[in-house]
């Protein structure tokens, strides 16, 4: 009995040595299984997430894109990223869900050069009109509220954010993609944040915020709209610089120098320019499209220039259909108005073009090819003029000595 005891009694003590270090072998298996930063709050929820409810929603493929190993806060109301920096165009596809319960509220996906709230730019989730949802581009000057307003200069956007809203789970979804190398704000870091709005929809300061070093996985995307969205602005470009750079010019050189030939030089000019204005539409065509997808910087003034452009070139469809008769009194005031306008019009186009393929970094090809175009049709107008002009003198000469002018290519008149 009493070995026996002592046996059981040296069994219990070794049972009470062992168990704090199975305790502890059990902690770390559980803190294995179970990957959570308590310090930082943030629980890795990649594992079972999905942008099933969205996929189809948005417009560039997500099936490439990488949940991103850092969502906040832990509860089940959490931030989550997928991305995807595609190494053929290093254009980064990105999709954030943020929880947004209510209208008044916002969420908010940022980028910051040092981690910082300061000088960073953000993409803002919010709902509008009973629950519409909608992503802005905001930039954060300082810390007051007055210095957090709507900027559109800080990052370079292929496909523009888009929002979509899940009532069941109070989530927002922003998705869009962005060219960093060409973008202003910087994506060192990222930043998760949330907090009230103001009565007039303006951003209060946050309730609380997350920032961590951004890592963007490189791969390639199944279906690249960057890619797409280059295709489209070359064709846009292509269109417009057939139109305005080319065909537009000569029509108007035909008109100008060409009117000894009557009235065959008005029927060339007619279809230079009705084959010129089809360009300049598909032209327009492909511009609005291109601007539901990229606003780089620069967007607004080459869409500014191209809208009045296109304004002048609706006047010259409009004088051509009101041209008054050669002989009436006011065909003097018509030439000179369709003249000026058709001028101030490709001058205009010229300069737009030039900054539409700034804003493009437009290729090799292009940027060396227009400016050939143009040298030679600016060639074309010296050597014109100059002979125009020699001869106007001429006839000046021939006029004072009682000489009646022989007619030429280059004289005006005729009977259209």
């Amino acid at each position: 009995m009493g070995n026996h005891g002592r046996t059981r009694g040296g069994a219990s003590r070794g049972l009470l040595q062992v168990l704090p270090q199975l305790a502890v072998a059990t902690l770390l298996l559980i803190s294995q299984l179970m990957p959570v930063d308590a310090a930082a709050g943030i629980v890795n929820a990649c594992a079972g997430s999905s942008l099933a409810a969205v996929a189809n929603a948005i417009t560039f493929s997500t099936s490439n894109l990488n949940c991103v190993d850092k969502s906040w806060p832990s509860t089940d109301s959490r931030f989550l990223l997928w991305s995807l920096h595609d190494s053929v165009t290093n254009v980064v596809s990105i999709v954030v869900s943020m929880p947004l319960v209510s209208s008044g509220r916002w969420a908010a996906l940022g980028f910051s050069k040092e981690g910082y709230m300061i000088t960073s730019t953000a993409i803002v989730g919010r709902l509008i009109n009973s629950g519409i949802p909608t992503a802005t581009e905001f930039y954060l000057k300082d810390k007051n509220s007055s210095q957090v307003f709507p900027d559109r200069t800080g990052l370079n956007f292929v496909t523009v954010p888009e929002s979509h809203y899940d009532p069941k789970n109070k989530t927002i979804y922003i998705a869009f993609q962005v060219n960093f190398a060409k973008s202003a704000a910087s994506p060192n870091y990222l930043l998760y944040a949330y907090g009230p709005l103001q009565l007039d929809g303006s951003l209060q300061i946050h309730d609380s915020h997350y920032s961590f070093p951004s890592t963007f996985v490189s791969g390639v995307s199944a279906s690249s709209p960057a890619d797409s969205s280059a295709r489209l602005a070359k064709a846009h470009g292509a269109v417009q610089v057939m139109g305005w750079g080319l065909l537009l010019p000569i029509g108007a050189l035909i008109a100008r120098y060409c009117q000894a030939w009557d009235p065959a030089w008005f029927y060339v000019h007619v279809g230079f320019q009705s084959i010129g204005f089809i360009f300049v539409m598909a032209g327009i065509g492909t511009g609005v499209v291109l601007s539901h997808r990229v606003r780089p910087s620069g967007f607004y003034t080459h869409r500014g220039l191209g809208i009045i452009i296109f304004f002048l070139a609706c006047l010259q469809i409009f004088a051509l259909v009101l041209r008054p008769k050669k002989d009436a009194k006011l065909r003097k005031y018509w030439n000179l108005y369709h003249g000026w306008v058709g001028r101030i019009a490709l001058i205009l186009a010229v300069a737009n073009i030039f900054v539409g393929m700034h804003i493009a970094t437009a290729k090799h090809s292009l940027r060396v090819g227009y400016p050939v175009i143009l040298t030679m049709e600016l060639l074309a107008i010296v050597v014109l003029e100059s002979i125009l002009w020699l001869r106007r003198r001429k006839q000046a000469t021939w006029n004072s000595f009682g000489v009646e002018a022989k007619p030429d290519a280059f004289s005006y008149g005729g009977a259209v």
